[in-house]
């Protein structure tokens, strides 16, 4: 790392990840963050520390796949918000640069040091709390404390049979009238695993025969891990219909428009695709329209985004 007009010349040697993909020749970029929260992130990252830092500064990344989905369905100026799993507070800060008054939570060590740090290189300690915490499901909040709880590409890394027992408790968490946001969860209805393996039919299988599959067929990344480590990894994703029983009875879906859930969601694959993979996005945005035009006519409470490959849901709770 160098100090360079009074900014940070950061370069990783080994491979790195970012821009949806490993690059053997690692990267060098330039950041503003302190030298500290640099190491911090890296410290926590590894060879995702670029993908970590693009997080906020690439627009097309996470305020497209996030922040803006969390503000077509709320407004976010003064609203208490709970950003379960935080990681090193990416989703945190961009929820406070919208507005929000944010409260994240982190059971990794490592990665709140990062986003305390973070936080503070961003300047926003007035609107964002890092809370310690060593258990996600028993967090040292009063009921019905906040507006708005999100987990933003969270669900996945829980286990399984952890999941119903954590979302009651940040159901309890939530306001009357409030919101509960999903987003980015793989969803296994889609036949690819393009979050953790990148290999067909493996959300499909009992997770014994996911993981083989994937020791098998990715042996450099994944021969020597068990399966909590595929777990945490991100193997199991979620449908929409498991979240839904998953959830107290008076979760209720919360309203969304196909047409625009449709619109916004094909406009940013299209910005961040090229080549063969944008010819794909075209096919899967044809497939889609008929199915949007549908949901569009009927009063069935079922979001398009439960057919997408990455769910990204509302609920809302009874007042």
């Amino acid at each position: 790392m160098k100090e360079k007009n009074g900014k940070r010349e950061v370069c990783l040697h080994d491979r790195a990840f970012y821009h949806g993909g490993w690059h053997e020749n690692g990267v060098t970029f330039i950041s503003d963050y302190s030298r500290e929260t640099l190491e911090a992130i890296y410290y926590a990252k590894g060879a995702y520390l670029y993908d970590e830092i693009l997080r906020l500064e690439d627009k097309g990344y996470l305020e497209k796949q996030f922040l803006d989905f969390v503000k077509r369905q709320v407004h976010l100026p003064g609203k208490h918000v709970l950003d379960f799993g935080n990681g090193c507070a990416s989703s945190s800060i961009l929820l406070a640069r919208a507005g929000a008054m944010v409260t994240g939570v982190e059971i990794i060590p490592a990665y709140r040091k990062a986003a305390d740090l973070r936080v503070r290189d961003e300047r926003l300690q007035d609107r964002i709390a890092i809370v310690e915490t060593d258990d996600m499901q028993e967090l040292p909040f009063d009921e019905e404390s906040f507006d708005v709880i999100t987990l933003s590409a969270v669900i996945e890394h829980m286990k399984p049979e952890d999941r119903m027992s954590i979302l009651y408790h940040l159901w309890s968490l939530l306001r009357p009238g409030g919101l509960l946001i999903i987003t980015e969860t793989p969803n296994r209805l889609w036949p690819y695993d393009s979050h953790t393996t990148r290999l067909p039919f493996v959300s499909w299988l009992p997770l014994p025969f996911a993981c083989l599959m994937a020791r098998v067929f990715r042996p450099v990344e994944f021969a020597g891990k068990s399966r909590e480590d595929l777990v945490y990894d991100g193997i199991v994703g979620s449908t929409w219909w498991t979240l839904k029983l998953s959830l107290p009875k008076d979760a209720k879906v919360f309203p969304m428009s196909p047409r625009v859930e449709y619109e916004a969601y094909f406009k940013r694959l299209r910005s961040r695709k090229r080549g063969l993979s944008w010819l794909l996005v075209e096919v899967l945005a044809l497939v889609f329209f008929p199915l949007a035009f549908i949901l569009s006519m009927t009063t069935r409470r079922l979001p398009i985004n439960a057919f997408f490959p990455y769910l990204n849901v509302a609920f809302e709770k009874e007042t």
